[in-house]
């Protein structure tokens, strides 16, 4: 995520736009939401990918673990599957080479 960058969706925008925001501010948007105590919608987005993830490996359900191994495989091939989306959230996290492997080698 790049924390200098302006917001260009509408949601984000008015999320900065709320009552709790600061009007007429010239800081990066991504201080504004820190100090107001909000995290962007990417985060939560991006944590729940994640918890969810987590929770399909820790799954005892076979059919989930040959579903996750089909949809991984799958992400080579499909941009528009969820392990490739997933994978692509991760460009940019420090480490980011570790992590995609790992889920890659599932």
């Amino acid at each position: 995520m790049n924390t200098t960058a302006r917001f260009n969706d509408p949601t984000e925008i008015f999320e900065c736009q709320s009552p709790s925001a600061p009007s007429n501010i010239s800081v990066s948007n991504w201080s504004v939401l820190r100090e107001c105590g909000q995290e962007p919608l990417q985060f939560y987005w991006f944590r729940a990918a994640v918890r969810f993830y987590n929770a399909l490996l820790c799954s005892d359900s076979s059919t989930l673990a040959k579903v996750l191994k089909a949809d991984i495989a799958m992400s080579a091939i499909n941009k528009k599957c969820w392990s490739a989306e997933f994978l692509d959230a991760l460009h940019g996290l420090e480490r980011s080479g570790d992590f995609q492997h790992r889920v890659r080698t599932f």
